[in-house]
């Protein structure tokens, strides 16, 4: 009965009809696919022929429905009179018959909270209605009676008086099948109850207004409902016409707002989840999420201790680090990239959200945790699906299998509200995210001032509210005069678990990824990625395939390395320095207090040649102000020069950084072999000039 519509009675049918076509079903039930289980019942009209209820000898028909039944209810049991199970099997509904002029003194479709049930909704039948019959009565003989006077008493102790319509106020003809909700009862903040009062200044009206729509639609209530609720309530009604004058435009101005508050309400941005699998973003039971509502302005409720865990209880929660991607993302932290504007950063981050949809490598690096992942973007979807497409192609990925979900617009994540319905959102899909893009932080920190310590520390809490055990990666900017930190407060640098810088070496068309911190891993070694264009099956006007870039991983990224290497340190490449400047790093690594003439005496080099080139390392801080000693640069360097030396290589790339014992200088050889200033947290490298990009390459964001 799905096309069944109470306020279009051309849809309706008899009994007997009813019957005939249920016949009709079961007899050609197998070639329809359909069988016993899909006929569950007759839905039946409450509001009758007349819209007034169905009325039989000055009795009219009520109907109940108790839903998600636990327990015995006390009210059935007063009643005594015909109760059956639900379609679903996890409700009852009840039946009887009340005196016609008993009903016009109460209001309809009552929503009750009743022990052992999730609520109960009372219909009178002269609100839009219909409620199914299904025949699986659950104390067979029972008809449905007339109730007496006691079931009459208990079932109006639940209802409030009929309305007394007001005559100076001139209300709409909506249309549609809504049906007012009664909110005297409903448990509304005190400031939501003041507007439905007529109790608030009209200055300080909108902010309430918007408060109240979402707090309707959040609860389940159709948009019909709610405004046909902004139509029959006075002095809603009155805020709309008070702003808009004539009825027209105040009800042409009350859809506005509701359709402003659809879309931030957590219906509204589920709906707003756009996916290349849509069956696994498909919301389930959404609404079961939803908590019951509860009046948290009369209740208090007990303060909750904080737990204390010894030692030992500790000690037994160790155990090794649980990747997301091995060796550059954990699961269950918080991550970031960033770097400047055209840096490909989010080009990055898309390429870690397809590889962990997918299960494939990320560049080489095994996703150890495949699963479901959630991409909130902030900005146009044109580019990010071409980028897409792109990946797809170029991976031999079929987009109608990856568990990957876009959001249709930046929620701005700074507000405790926004990011309560985005984690509603995303706990009613089918399975857990198991990584959550932030695409950027601009575009997703909301009104907030990202400079504010406050405002970042309530972004980053609500990050972690919202996460649960995923990996939440944020894409974020440099700062405007610091390109090595991101922009911004520090909070969040001190908060995250991992952090990565990206710049862009143009002469070599190659992307760097640096890791600057890892909380509880070493830091991995830099990645060196190469920009490809690839042409899409989209062609334009002139029939032009459109084009878009994926990152490879570089065939020979130690020669990358090396490359980069010195093109940052150029007058180490004077002269014929490169020959000998490998043998010059193992020696030094190999004997910390060397002189500078035995190093001379062993690469047979002039000890002025040596003399000028440790002057220069010097300048670029890879070696001690003091002796030759190596730096956190300097080892950094060494390995990647002392190519055929894998203690070096493991040295810096495989350990985790050591303690420094106090009193010790700016280095400590042998024991600073994360690549990074133990100290400050930041790599030594000194910054590169940006250049204008003259190749033609395309750059990404």
């Amino acid at each position: 009965m799905g096309n069944l519509s109470i306020k279009q009675p051309e849809h309706w049918m008899t009994l007997a009809e009813a019957q005939k076509l249920v016949s009709h079903c079961a007899l050609k039930g197998p070639h329809l696919g359909i069988d016993e289980n899909t006929l569950l019942g007759v839905s039946l009209v409450l509001t009758g022929p007349t819209g007034q209820g169905i009325v039989v000898d000055g009795w009219r028909l009520a109907g109940i429905d108790f839903d998600k039944v636990t327990g015995p209810i006390t009210l059935i049991e007063q009643l005594r009179t015909y109760a059956e199970v639900s379609p679903s099997g996890k409700g009852l509904h009840v039946w009887g018959w009340v005196p016609d002029g008993w009903a016009a003194q109460h209001q309809d479709n009552a929503k009750v909270m009743l022990p052992n049930c999730h609520h109960a909704e009372i219909y009178l039948g002269s609100g839009a209605r219909h409620l199914t019959v299904t025949g699986n009565q659950i104390d067979q003989g029972t008809a449905i009676a007339r109730l007496d006077e006691a079931s009459l008493g208990a079932l109006a102790a639940l209802l409030k008086p009929a309305r007394v319509a007001v005559a100076c106020l001139e209300l709409p003809a909506i249309g549609g099948e809504g049906t007012p909700l009664g909110l005297d009862d409903y448990g509304l903040s005190p400031s939501q109850d003041d507007l439905v009062a007529g109790r608030l200044q009209p200055g300080s009206r909108s902010e309430v207004m918007h408060s109240l729509l979402l707090r309707l639609l959040d609860d389940g209530y159709a948009q019909a409902d709610v405004l046909a609720t902004l139509v029959n309530e006075p002095h809603l009604w009155d805020y709309f016409t008070s702003k808009r004058g004539d009825t027209a435009k105040a009800l042409a101005f009350a859809k506005e707002e509701l359709a402003s508050a659809l879309a931030r309400s957590n219906s509204g941005l589920l709906a707003g989840l756009s996916s290349f699998n849509k069956t696994w973003a498909q919301p389930g039971a959404a609404a079961a999420l939803r908590p019951s509502v509860v009046n948290t302005h009369t209740t208090k409720a007990k303060p909750q201790t904080f737990g204390l865990v010894s030692a030992a209880e500790l000690m037994c929660k160790a155990g090794p680090i649980s990747w997301l991607v091995k060796g550059y993302f954990e699961a269950d932290t918080v991550a970031q990239i960033f770097g400047p504007p055209g840096s490909f950063k989010s080009f990055i981050a898309l390429g870690v959200a397809v590889s962990v949809a997918s299960g494939l490598h990320w560049h080489g690096h095994a996703v150890s945790r495949q699963g479901p992942v959630v991409y909130i973007c902030g900005e146009g979807h044109n580019g990010l699906a071409r980028r897409l497409m792109a990946l797809c192609q170029v991976r031999g990925i079929g987009p109608d299998t990856l568990p990957l979900v876009f959001s249709s617009a930046a929620v701005g994540l700074s507000d405790a509200d926004n990011a309560e319905r985005l984690k509603v959102t995303i706990d009613a899909l089918a399975q857990p995210p198991v990584l959550i893009v932030v695409d950027t932080l601009a575009r997703n920190f909301g009104a907030a001032d990202e400079n504010s310590t406050i405002d970042m520390n309530a972004f980053i809490a609500n990050l972690d509210a919202l996460r649960r055990e995923a990996t939440v990666l944020v894409v974020h900017h440099s700062g405007h005069t610091n390109q090595e930190r991101e922009r911004g407060s520090s909070a969040l640098r001190g908060a995250i678990d991992a952090n990565y810088k990206v710049d862009v070496d143009d002469n070599l068309h190659v992307v760097h990824l640096t890791a600057l911190k890892m909380k509880d891993a070493q830091l991995p070694a830099t990645l060196y990625l190469t920009p490809r264009v690839v042409e899409l099956p989209i062609p334009d006007e002139e029939g032009q395939h459109a084009t878009s870039v994926v990152l490879e991983c570089g065939e020979d990224q130690r020669a990358i390395r090396v490359a980069a290497f010195y093109r940052e340190h150029p007058r180490l490449a004077v002269g014929n320095r490169k020959q000998y400047l490998p043998e010059l790093f193992e020696a030094i690594y190999n004997s910390p207090e060397i002189s500078q003439r035995a190093i001379a005496d062993r690469l047979h080099v002039s000890s002025g040649r040596i003399n000028e080139l440790v002057r220069e390392l010097r300048t670029y801080k890879l070696i001690e102000k003091a002796g030759v000693r190596l730096t956190d640069a300097g080892l950094r360097a060494a390995a990647t020069l002392a190519g055929t030396r894998a203690d070096i290589a493991f040295k810096v790339f495989g350990k985790t950084i050591s303690e420094r014992p106090e009193g010790q200088g700016e280095s400590v050889a042998f024991q600073l072999n994360s690549g990074r200033n133990s100290r400050s947290g930041k790599a030594e490298r000194p910054p590169v000039p940006r250049k204008r990009n003259t190749s033609g390459t395309p750059r990404g964001k």
